[in-house]
């Protein structure tokens, strides 16, 4: 029995039908795994700089570890920043978020 000969035309096209098909098979598996470990993915922060303690109290707690709030409270300079970065050097617990809160609260001159 002789093989029949198949015209490079109909290969061709045959062979775009099929890698078709292929694609969207994969592309609808890869969308399924996308969702499947979505779904049980653990929810993660949306922000670093949320914290559960207002500002106010955050300083009050933080601060009165080594020194008087008297002391913070009549600071007259304006460099915050650099007084924030010297106490986390001396060993004052603050996470990025909240030390960006405190020195922009402390910059505003809100109570505290």
């Amino acid at each position: 029995m002789k093989k029949k000969e198949v015209s490079f035309e109909k290969r061709r096209c045959a062979l775009k039908k099929g890698t078709s098909i292929l694609g969207v098979s994969l592309g609808v598996l890869v969308l399924f795994c996308l969702f499947a470990q979505c779904e049980n993915a653990p929810l993660k922060p949306v922000s670093v700089s949320i914290t559960t303690k207002p500002v106010d109290q955050l300083i009050r707690e933080k601060c009165s570890t080594c020194h008087t709030i008297d002391k913070v409270k009549d600071y007259e300079g304006d460099d915050w920043k650099e007084v924030v970065d010297r106490m986390i050097k001396y060993g004052t617990k603050l996470t990025e978020g909240e030390s960006a809160n405190v020195i922009a609260y402390l910059k505003e001159g809100k109570s505290f």
